[in-house]
């Protein structure tokens, strides 16, 4: 399972996560394990499924570091460079999932995705950063279905083949590109 490593040195808008995304339960069963992917997901070169990221460490909920501080979440900061309009990545969220994708801060945030080896690059057609939706983690059928009331984000990949490894080795970058102080 992968959590957030602490905040990059001298950014208080960037969260990385680093390490192995691993295949959990069906797309529309509740809860789901931090970054998984459901064990339904086709894998025909064209079907996105979704990989989940709980924006905070689910092992510790109160560690600061590993989540991003309450100021990036403000929604009437300017979104006029936005990176994605707020319809991309549309069909990986379930229907009970309370998706926030409009607000103003998911708008200006930036997700870069790198394989970490060849296994992974060769499993995954496609990984789509710029069509990442948000929703929020409440209740038992949205985000984790965890309840902790923490933003999730939701990462579309195609996988164009078996995943050749038993879980997939990503380095995940998301940024906050603007914010009320930024």
């Amino acid at each position: 399972m992968v959590q957030p490593s602490a905040r990059l040195a001298g950014s208080t808008q960037i969260l990385q996560f680093i390490g192995t995304v691993s295949v959990s339960a069906a797309a529309a069963v509740y809860p789901k394990a931090q970054s998984s992917y459901p064990s339904d997901a086709a894998i025909d070169g064209v079907t996105p499924c979704c990989a989940r990221f709980l924006l905070a460490d689910t092992t510790d909920l109160t560690d600061e570091t590993k989540q991003f501080p309450k100021f990036v979440f403000d929604d009437s900061s300017p979104a006029g460079a936005a990176p994605h309009a707020p319809v991309a990545g549309t069909g990986i969220l379930n229907a009970t999932d309370l998706d926030i994708s409009a607000r103003t801060w998911c708008q200006n945030m930036r997700v870069i995705v790198q394989p970490r080896d060849g296994a992974t690059a060769l499993a995954l057609a496609s990984i789509q950063a710029e069509g990442a939706k948000v929703c929020l983690d409440v209740g038992a059928d949205s985000g984790l279905g965890t309840d902790t009331g923490y933003p999730v984000l939701c990462l579309a990949f195609v996988f164009a083949a078996a995943p050749l490894v038993a879980a997939l080795e990503l380095d995940i970058l998301i940024e906050v590109r603007k914010s009320s102080v930024r």
